[in-house]
């Protein structure tokens, strides 16, 4: 069975067993990357806001083993495990005074992006895209809403003050941290804690990860002001910025770096065997030169739309 016909069976079964007691629609939500998701939204009287149930991962489920009766009785789970909880009242979102302080900014890929720019307010840098994102803090979960042309509308605010406030405020939210690759390697296998911003010794190591204490849109570090000239003080030289994913960027200094022809076979590699097709953010390394306090793409002359200044978006 195709994906769309499992979508059909499961919203036609979904709404036979509700009865009409909630009224139940498909949508289909534009992600990162060209990427969308299918979801069934409930609209149920009383709640402030309506539930979606994406259905991606019940149909691999599916796909799996999983019966049409198993992946219909889990939708119905989820859903009235969600109604029973309560859905969290998001009528503040309104208010742009109220969430001001929590207004954010990431970066996405330009090209694979277009369909998905063209509806919310953004910055073109080099081949990426700055977009912005209300920072949502729950008691188990944290999430993200994309802000959209049409909260702008509502907020009654423009492209400067969104940008003047995420600016602001990402730094804040989500503090940068830079850790030598071989403690990355040493986290996953359990053996030690990653260390504060500045490991030493720098010439011992060869590859650095720029992110967040998050770890997650850790790539948005790049735009901190001040962060990549600090980088460049302790490397004592220019380096590249490989794009290992919109979650972290690899630093290599100049001169222990592999030519920059290995360095986008490096890129592809990694995007394509391990990185999930959402996660990816471009296929082109960075270059940040200190001298001229710019970031340019490799292997393209410093000029034109090339390159951006560090740390303002609009120089």
């Amino acid at each position: 069975m195709e994906y769309q016909a499992f979508v059909d069976v499961v919203e036609k079964r979904v709404k036979k067993a509700l009865r009409g007691e909630v009224k139940v629609e498909r949508k289909d939500t534009m992600k990162n990357n060209g990427r969308k998701r299918t979801g069934l939204v409930f609209w149920v009287d009383g709640l402030n806001t309506a539930p979606t149930i994406y259905l991606e991962e019940y149909f691999e489920a599916f796909r799996k083993g999983f019966s049409m009766e198993k992946v219909v009785y889990e939708v119905l789970k989820m859903y009235r495990e969600v109604v029973e909880k309560g859905v969290r009242d998001f009528s503040f979102l309104r208010n742009y005074q109220r969430i001001q302080e929590y207004i954010a900014y990431k970066l996405i890929n330009y090209k694979e992006n277009q369909e998905l720019l063209e509806q919310v307010p953004h910055i073109r840098m080099l081949d990426l895209a700055v977009v912005f994102y209300v920072y949502l803090k729950g008691e188990r979960q944290n999430a993200g809403m994309l802000i959209h042309t049409s909260h702008m509308k509502i907020w009654n605010i423009n492209e400067e003050q969104l940008y003047r406030d995420a600016k602001k405020n990402t730094e804040k939210l989500f503090p940068w941290v830079l850790i030598p690759m071989s403690e990355v390697v040493a986290e996953m296998l359990g053996e030690e804690e990653i260390q504060e911003e500045f490991p030493m010794p720098i010439q011992e190591e060869f590859m650095y990860i720029l992110t967040n204490r998050e770890r997650n849109q850790g790539a948005a570090c790049m735009l901190y002001e001040g962060v990549l000239r600090k980088i460049a003080e302790v490397f004592g030289e220019n380096y590249y910025i490989l794009p290992s994913s919109i979650h972290e960027l690899i630093l290599i200094p100049e001169s222990r770096c592999p030519k920059e022809p290995e360095l986008e076979e490096m890129i592809y590699e990694v995007n394509e065997t391990q990185v999930e097709e959402e996660e990816i953010l471009a296929w082109r390394a960075y270059y940040y030169d200190d001298q001229r306090r710019r970031v340019v793409l490799s292997g393209i002359e410093q000029s034109g739309q090339a390159h951006f200044n560090s740390p303002s978006l609009h120089s």
